[in-house]
């Protein structure tokens, strides 16, 4: 019954990856690996593409990421400069789709850095303000999009690859509170960095 608190999160995830025209197997990224970002890797790899990365400055986040399928990258150490090198040495062409959870305008910079052509980079959290988008960076057919929330139809699915597995919420539920210590639980996951929070 508690994996239900993550039907809404990878309903979002689910009308993410709908929003996005990719071939099969195609490889992406996915910047932010929170309860959505892990849900997008899950989701996507269900999808059929591959190989899945993630990028986070949290350990825990890094590590649970990869427990989950992709290759993460612990950029809390990294000048931007250094993590760009760091994928494209991964993913030399580029990635053909990009995800960003974070909102942050130095991620959303390395993610369209690293955007293949005709790649989808797609900001889930809307575009940071302080995020420079160029000419260029809608060059050889790149897209640039955001997204939100999530349709009806996908809770029904949401519901679905909980069910059997294929969004591995027993991972993801890091914490359990009563209702009556529900400011120390978001107390927890505002403090990931030091609680080791997910979900």
């Amino acid at each position: 019954v508690e994996h239900g608190v993550l039907v809404d999160t990878v309903a979002v995830a689910l009308h993410a990856w709908q929003r996005v025209d990719a071939p099969p197997c195609s490889p992406f990224v996915v910047f932010g690996a929170g309860p959505i970002g892990l849900c997008l890797i899950q989701v996507g790899l269900w999808l059929g593409h591959m190989p899945a990365f993630a990028v986070d400055i949290v350990p825990a986040a890094v590590e649970l990421a990869e427990r989950l399928g992709a290759a993460a990258i612990d950029a809390s150490q990294m000048s931007p400069q250094e993590l760009v090198g760091a994928l494209r040495d991964s993913i030399a062409v580029g990635f053909e789709v990009v995800f960003d959870t974070t909102a942050s305008p130095q991620a959303q910079a390395a993610g369209l850095e690293v955007l293949a052509r005709g790649g989808t980079f797609v900001a889930v959290a809307g575009l940071a303000d302080g995020t420079a988008v160029s000419p260029h960076d809608f060059a050889a057919q790149r897209r640039i999009q955001t997204t939100c929330n999530a349709r009806p139809e996908h809770y029904l699915t949401a519901l679905q690859l909980l069910a059997y597995g294929v969004v591995d919420a027993g991972q993801m539920i890091t914490h359990r509170f009563p209702l009556e210590r529900i400011v120390e639980a978001f107390d927890t996951a505002r403090r990931k960095a030091e609680t080791g929070a997910c979900k």
